[in-house]
């Protein structure tokens, strides 16, 4: 079945032939079908204090931001899968890992202290859950904050000065083959930079590097679907987000 609007420009074009046949000087008026709109539907995001594990005892953590509002960083839907998908399988399966176990009512950071290579099972899924929780507190939707003066004296008796800091913070990013975490700890009051495999982190007991004050995920599912193979820009991107504010008040517990 023809349209309306099909026969209505039928009926001018007739129209317009015909007037034209008996008088050339005669124009006579079309009207042009208007060009359709696609109007997109916007995208709406769940608030991240909505996602949360199906049983305890370990909790999502919630973001100091909304999925879109790191998008200079992370497009949002990258950033919603990493917490809702990732993250969150990685504290559903250490809660079930948990249930009905001596270190049931433990916190995080005793679980991830006893953690070691006797089982690697709850190695991995207590450092995945721990290593999300002090990721996302380790980056800010704010650009430049800065260390306070007490940290920052602690990062130039380190590093010399900021940007020796940022030039290290890459380098031991990229040197690192294959999975695991950057990361800037604090012990006896001095600085380092250092990487960990897969999902081992500084304050397990087989490894005892110090407090971890900063940590950045160098996992492949953490840049790729923002970044795919290009480690420099994702790396540049989150030292311009660093939370130093989070890292001055992990630098005091430390002391």
């Amino acid at each position: 079945m023809m349209n309306h609007s099909y026969l209505r420009c039928f009926f001018l074009f007739s129209i317009l032939t015909l007037g034209s046949c008996n008088n050339p000087k005669e124009l006579i008026e079309v009207q042009i079908p208007e060009r359709e709109v696609f109007v997109e539907s916007e995208v709406t995001y769940p608030n991240p204090s909505s996602i949360k594990t199906k049983q305890g005892p370990m909790e999502m953590p919630g973001l100091p931001y909304q999925f879109d509002e790191l998008s200079d960083l992370f497009k949002p839907d990258h950033l919603l899968l990493h917490y809702n998908k990732i993250h969150l399988k990685y504290a559903d399966q250490l809660n079930l890992s948990l249930h009905q176990t001596p270190i049931e009512k433990d916190t995080i950071t005793t679980i991830v202290f006893k953690a070691d290579n006797k089982n690697e099972k709850l190695k991995n899924l207590a450092g995945g859950y721990y290593n999300h929780n002090i990721f996302w507190k380790t980056l800010t939707n704010k650009k430049d904050t800065q260390p306070n003066a007490e940290l920052q004296k602690a990062i130039n008796n380190a590093f010399g000065n900021m940007s020796g800091f940022k030039k290290e913070f890459k380098e031991k990013a990229l040197e690192l083959v294959g999975s695991g975490w950057l990361w800037l700890i604090s012990k006896n009051n001095s600085l380092a930079i250092v990487t960990t495999a897969n999902n081992e982190n500084p304050l397990m007991g087989h490894l005892m590097l110090g407090t971890p004050l900063l940590a950045i995920d160098l996992w492949e599912h953490s840049y790729y679907q923002t970044y795919q193979d290009n480690l420099h820009t994702y790396i540049d991107n989150c030292i311009q987000h660093l939370n130093w504010e989070f890292a001055n008040e992990q630098y005091l517990k430390s002391e």
